[in-house]
């Protein structure tokens, strides 16, 4: 039978455990700190989707673009409202209502035409803008600067517009109204060209067709609005006639819409046949993907 161990014994038996277990501690503890180093996150602690993983950067290195597309739109908003503000109400004796209202009314026509076309033209820009983007995934300062510059030239546009309601057969009038458009147009197609350089702000996968048709539908109308600014000192008319001519080609389907119904179509053959698909980013879509670079 062996001897029990002593009093003695038992202390030194748990000094030791109690020297040994610190040490265990730390190893354990450097153990995990290496485990989170390599992996990101303690064991067992789920890092989150592979989704979710991939946007961090972008988090990172660019701001949202949400605020921008807010502040754009409601700056679009009021101008839109503005704009039918520059037509007034005429003022008529109550005597002479009866014989001079219609004939006072149709002689606004200048002050409608002008609306008219300036609405049309704002919407056109606004549908630019809500299309450029829908694929700009990120903002940086610069493109904060370009798109308030972008938007001061909107706003300013119901003065002109107004000018040329009242003195529209005056050239200088119809001048700063073409430099106004041209300069909403510009502006645009710097924010469009410097977003797109390098795929800086957008998605890298983004169809380069898509990038230069968006680009020639934003300069065309702009060069436009030139040519009848430098048609103005000669005929005025001519000019009214190019700021009415150019919302009427912006608007029919062009090629960026039959390119957009062509990747459409695709993508939903590609969900119909259940054959592999490319890889597509169906936020991107359309425009994105490389089922579009073919």
């Amino acid at each position: 039978m062996e001897p029990s161990p002593s009093s003695d014994q038992k202390e030194r038996t748990g000094r030791g455990s109690e020297v040994r277990n610190p040490g265990d501690a730390t190893q354990s503890k450097l153990d995990s700190d290496q485990a989170i180093s390599s992996s990101g996150s303690p064991e067992g602690e789920e890092t989150g989707s592979p989704g979710v993983q991939s946007e961090r950067p972008e988090a990172i290195v660019g701001l949202s673009t949400a605020r921008i597309e807010m502040f754009s739109d409601g700056v679009f908003a009021i101008v839109g409202t503005l704009l039918v503000l520059q037509i007034q109400v005429p003022k008529i004796a109550e005597e002479a209502v009866e014989e001079s209202l219609t004939r006072t009314i149709l002689a606004l026509w200048p002050a409608f035409l002008s609306y008219a076309v300036s609405f049309v033209s704002v919407g056109i820009y606004w549908i630019l803008h809500h299309f450029m983007f829908h694929y700009i995934r990120r903002s940086d300062r610069f493109l904060l600067w370009l798109n308030l510059l972008f938007l001061m030239f909107v706003s300013f546009l119901p003065f002109p517009t107004a000018l040329l309601g009242a003195y529209g057969r005056r050239p200088v009038i119809v001048m700063i109204y073409g430099l106004t458009l041209a300069a909403i147009g510009f502006t645009l197609l710097l924010i469009w060209v410097y977003a797109t350089s390098g795929h800086k702000l957008v998605d890298p996968r983004i169809d380069a067709l898509m990038v230069r048709l968006t680009m020639w539908k934003t300069l065309i109308p702009s060069m436009l609005y030139l040519l009848a600014v430098m048609l103005a000192s000669l005929s005025t008319t001519v000019s009214m006639m190019v700021y009415v001519l150019v919302p009427i080609i912006s608007i029919r389907p062009g090629m960026i819409d039959r390119k957009l119904a062509m990747l459409e179509r695709k993508l939903v053959r590609v969900k119909v046949t259940g054959s592999s698909a490319p890889e597509v980013d169906t936020d991107c879509m359309p425009g994105c993907g490389r089922s579009a670079a073919s």
